[in-house]
């Protein structure tokens, strides 16, 4: 039996048409239904997704019914639904851009008004509205706005009413700096007019602004250098605060020439908050910091314990932090152990520079100043000293060079044993023993009785 190709290819291909208009029929009959029924709205998203995108002419056709309905769909409770309806939708928007069509223009105004009447709808909750329109608008911008069609036009009076622009304006710039490069000029003056206002009424900036220059300097980084040192005497003038300490990490870590601007503008801050005092200028001669009289009375807590942390988290010169040493020791009555720490370890980086001058130091003077200067001191300062970690250091001392550090070494040892006899005494012990085998064995004993009265 032969059989003709010809129909049934024909024979075929109109039952094909006729399968994809039922399909459709019921795609969007089920897209039509007022009651909610979960399964069927998955169901006619999916397949409008798969009709939109193989069979464009037959989906195009009906084009108008779908754009009518499928908002709602968009707005169901379950994301699963939501998201596959916008994958149904970018199709479909796909389709309709390629062909000319007169009801284009209200397909893509109704996608807009339908996205923004999403927060209106009281029956779903904030995230679930939010959710929905945000993919609505961010499938417009993917099917429109490919070139960056989105136009920054910063406006003074328009960010000041509504200060959370400047947080959009930032991020919109770190995404494409280039493309914003020429708004740069705009938005400093944006800036430091919102700064100058806050300073004037004597109250902190809105803390987008130090999120839209933290976004602002990573975004542009060097470049920006000028711009960013013209804002920097405004910006401490607003005072300490967890933003400012953001916005000057970032310009720390992205312009190093300003970095002894910000640790000079920091530490004025936190020396004036943690002591009470106006910071000395760097041309006076150095003297000692005066002592507090009293224990020191902290009327704002939070404040003190953001500037301890911003004191550890900077890497400030080492004759900045020496100015600390006469207050932060035990002048607070109550601090957190978790800032303490920053305290301590202020402490124990002055104290291990001190002992490693004394014996590392090229200059026979000023090691041998620090080791009197160690024997002098009373017992609570010692008792730092008699740690394993500092002794180390100084046993070192003991074949320095010159016997005036020997000398002086085993004196401030033998105060030290007092403290930690467990480890000082084995070393003296052996340092004796030695010294009697050179007196026994080496024909310079002269040498060798110099050391023996510090013995």
């Amino acid at each position: 039996m032969f059989f003709d190709k010809t129909t049934d290819f024909q024979t075929s291909k109109s039952y094909a048409a006729e399968l994809v208009e039922k399909c459709l029929d019921q795609c969007l009959e089920w897209l039509e239904e007022p009651i909610r029924n979960e399964q069927r709205r998955l169901a006619s998203v999916l397949l409008a997704r798969e009709l939109a995108m193989f069979t464009s002419t037959s989906f195009f056709l009906r084009a108008n019914v779908f754009f009518k309905n499928i908002f709602t769909v968009l707005r169901d409770p379950k994301p699963q639904i939501r998201i596959a309806s916008i994958n149904a939708l970018h199709a479909a928007l796909t389709i309709t851009s390629q062909r000319e069509a007169k009801l284009k223009t209200e397909w893509y105004t109704k996608c807009y008004s339908e996205a923004l009447n999403t927060m209106k709808i009281s029956e779903l909750s904030k995230d679930d509205r939010t959710h929905s329109m945000l993919l609505t608008v961010s499938l417009k911008l993917k099917i429109f706005g490919r070139k960056g069609l989105i136009c920054m036009r910063p406006d003074l009076e328009g960010v000041q009413k509504n200060s959370t622009a400047l947080v959009t304006l930032g991020l919109l710039m770190l995404q494409n700096p280039e493309r914003y490069r020429g708004n740069v000029p705009q938005m400093m003056m944006v800036v430091m007019d919102m700064l100058n206002t806050a300073i004037s009424k004597k109250r902190s900036p809105e803390q987008s602004v130090f999120i839209f220059l933290t976004l602002f300097v990573k975004a542009y980084k060097e470049s920006v250098m000028n711009e960013i040192k013209q804002l920097l005497s405004l910006l401490f003038k607003t005072g300490l605060s967890k933003g400012l300490t953001c916005v000057m990490h970032e310009v720390v870590r992205h312009i190093n020439q300003l970095q002894m601007d910000v640790q000079d503008g920091l530490m004025k801050e936190l020396y004036m908050i943690l002591t009470g005092c106006v910071l000395p200028s760097k041309l006076d001669p150095p003297k000692k910091p005066v002592l507090p009289t009293h224990t020191l009375q902290v009327s704002n807590i939070p404040l003190t314990v953001l500037a301890l942390d911003t004191l550890g988290e900077f890497e400030f010169q080492r004759h900045y932090l020496e100015m600390f040493m006469q207050y932060i020791s035990d002048v607070y009555e109550k601090v957190h152990r978790e800032h303490r720490q920053w305290v301590l370890a202020l402490i124990h980086g002055v104290l291990r520079s001190l002992v490693s001058a004394g014996v590392v130091d090229p200059q026979l003077e000023v090691r041998l100043c620090v080791l009197q200067c160690f024997c002098e001191a009373d017992r609570a300062f010692l008792s730092h000293l008699a740690q394993p970690e500092m002794l180390q250091l100084q046993f070192m001392s003991l074949h320095d060079e010159k016997l005036e550090i020997q000398e002086a070494a085993v004196c401030l040892l033998g105060r030290l044993s007092e403290l930690n006899p467990a480890l000082v005494l084995p070393r003296m012990r052996r340092v004796l023993l030695e010294t009697l085998s050179q007196l026994t064995n080496s024909g310079q004993a002269k040498s060798v009785f110099n050391t023996l009265p510090s013995l």
